[in-house]
């Protein structure tokens, strides 16, 4: 049976994959973030949010559509993403220098209250590389969480548990009140990935 066949059959025993059809999501990556929300309460109505890696867009469309489009979300992939309401997109690579600081004078100004980021490195199935560049894009994320997060903004990061990741939880504490992980039920069973939410962060004086 080739790859793709057994994807596909994945696929259609995933609950989370049909049920992101049948509510006209992009992808069932919404129910994590739904699930995230759940426990921790992290959207609002009037909040700035910036996503990170958004494309096909399920958490920049859920947030939009919980709070009924009363947000403002910037969101930022290198690959393109249909238009959604409430949404800023800007396509391009943000451990790009130049991207880095247009990204920033884009939101220059804003009260950003959440940054959130879902992404992934692209796996070249050697575990340490591949955990190294995780740990990379999950510290480019926190970077941009505190060059435009606001005094007690909160922050949504993807790890995935190895080396490196005890480290960058702690380097968090530092700059957050609260910094809890959290696997949601969305999250496959058999995938290492988990989620850091960290609330509150201390702002710019730290």
């Amino acid at each position: 049976m080739s790859d793709k066949s057994t994807w596909r059959r994945q696929q259609n025993k995933d609950i989370y994959f049909r049920k992101a059809i049948d509510e006209g999501w992009r992808s069932r990556a919404v129910y994590k973030l739904k699930q995230i929300n759940e426990k921790a309460q992290i959207l609002k109505h009037g909040m700035t949010c910036i996503d990170l890696g958004s494309s096909p867009g399920s958490w920049s469309q859920f947030v939009s559509r919980e709070m009924s489009g009363d947000v403002q979300i910037f969101a930022v992939d290198l690959i393109s993403m249909d238009k959604i309401q409430s949404v800023n997109f800007m396509q391009g690579d943000f451990t790009d220098e130049k991207f880095y600081s247009n990204l920033l004078e884009t939101i220059k100004n804003k009260e950003v209250d959440l940054v959130m980021s879902d992404m992934a490195p692209n796996i070249s199935g050697i575990k340490v590389s591949d955990q190294a560049k995780s740990i990379y894009l999950a510290e480019l994320a926190r970077s941009i969480a505190i060059d435009t997060l606001k005094d007690r903004g909160n922050f949504v990061c993807k790890l995935f548990q190895g080396q490196g990741m005890d480290q960058f939880v702690k380097e968090t504490r530092e700059q957050f009140e609260k910094v809890n992980l959290f696997k949601p039920r969305a999250s496959r069973k058999e995938s290492s990935e988990i989620f850091l939410i960290a609330k509150h962060f201390y702002g710019q004086s730290v």
